[in-house]
């Protein structure tokens, strides 16, 4: 069994997304060694760009077959394969920074099923597409199975009429997996963003704009060295 973390790319090769992508595997590869990392990719990816990652043994290249933000869906598929243990999910365009890594160390020490992150005033949702994980097992049903059933209701900003538009993800999540998983969470957050019913932790550290999880970053990326404080989590619930 390994471990993971899954992200999709699609369309143009940008800076942005799939230079970002690549700081993320190098981070991975810097502090996760063993770990492998799922690529989802839509059929608009860039040949060569695809080519460079089949390259890669710790990549996992997966094609979509699909365009457009429904594409955002499919890295969440990596938890159904029949070797991955444990899969963190992200967005290329932030980084597993410091501050994700000691979130995820002390994750893996617990037996809980689904680990979310919300770490800034804005990180409202249930779970947000690219700051969760989940542990094989905690979701009784395929992922994949649930998505394919589901009938998008508030897909693409809000827009009833749109089932692949932006959002799509998180409304998945929000609407399909949160309910199945509910009691197995546990939340690593800061400005007060955890429910009474969830389990969790509020991050040790001052927040600050400059680092917290799920920041975009625009290349290059310098990393912080990682805190001294190891990942022991006072529990709450």
């Amino acid at each position: 069994m390994v471990n993971a973390f899954s992200f999709c790319l699609f369309g143009a090769t940008t800076n942005l997304y799939h230079r970002g992508f690549l700081e993320n595997l190098d981070l991975i590869k810097k502090h996760y060694p063993g770990w492998v990392v799922y690529a989802y990719l839509g059929p608009d990816t860039e040949p060569g760009f695809r080519n460079y990652l089949l390259r890669n043994p710790v990549v996992r290249v997966r094609d979509t077959g699909s365009t457009g933000f429904k594409n955002t869906v499919h890295r969440f598929f990596a938890i159904d394969e029949p070797d991955v243990d444990i899969c963190f999910f992200r967005d290329a365009d932030s980084r597993i920074h410091w501050k994700d890594r000691w979130a995820i160390n002390g994750f893996m020490n617990m037996s809980s099923g689904c680990h979310i992150i919300r770490d800034h005033v804005e990180h409202t949702a249930m779970i947000a597409a690219g700051m969760w994980g989940l542990r094989r097992g905690a979701l009784k049903e395929s992922i994949r199975t649930l998505f394919d059933s589901w009938t998008p209701v508030h897909a693409g900003n809000g827009d009833p009429e749109s089932a692949e538009g932006f959002g799509i993800d998180q409304n998945f999540l929000v609407k399909v997996v949160y309910p199945r998983i509910q009691s197995t969470v546990f939340v690593t957050f800061s400005n007060g963003q955890r429910h009474t019913w969830e389990n969790g932790a509020e991050f040790p550290f001052a927040w600050t704009n400059d680092v917290y999880c799920g920041r975009r970053e625009t290349p290059p990326f310098v990393d912080s060295p990682d805190p001294r404080r190891p990942p022991v989590f006072v529990k709450l619930s």
